[in-house]
């Protein structure tokens, strides 16, 4: 099932700690750090996508409910 999301960041597997701080700074320092504070957004969650022949799989790793919506 398809639900309307945006894709923040991808990282590879090999990826450093520090490059996730890096993406954590650039967002928290964009127009997108309010969006929640615009728009009904009832939850953050923590996507895994995995790239397959078929199309991407994704599994939820963690959801955060935000108290609006």
């Amino acid at each position: 099932t398809k639900s309307p999301h945006v894709t923040l960041a991808r990282f590879r597997k090999n990826a450093r700690h520090t490059d996730a701080t890096i993406v954590e700074c650039a967002l928290a320092a964009s127009p997108l750090a309010a969006l929640a504070l615009r728009d009904v957004v009832p939850s953050l969650q923590l996507m895994r996508s995995t790239l397959t022949p078929q199309g991407p799989e994704y599994e939820q790793i963690a959801a955060v409910p935000l108290g609006r919506g």
